[in-house]
């Protein structure tokens, strides 16, 4: 998976003992975020509170994936604390 290779690789973030989990599993959030990627996501507890319709990058490119985790950075950097 070149999303999980990234992140190790550039970030440091090891992600390769992660699972996708189901809907009942994840905590209630404070805030949700949908980032696009042209599907539909599931509802967590909680309207979401954004939605950045960012472009899917999977079986694209290792710089089309940089460029979508840039966007993510640029969207988190607006939060208060970012």
């Amino acid at each position: 998976m070149n999303a999980v290779r990234i992140r190790k690789e550039r970030f440091g973030i090891d992600m390769s003992s992660q699972y996708s989990k189901t809907v009942q599993d994840i905590p209630k959030p404070d805030i949700a975020i949908s980032v696009g990627c042209g599907v539909k996501c599931p509802y967590v507890g909680k309207e979401f509170d954004d939605d950045w319709g960012l472009e899917d990058p999977t079986g694209k490119s290792e710089e089309e994936y940089l460029r979508v985790i840039r966007e993510i950075q640029e969207h988190l950097r607006q939060f208060p604390d970012g």
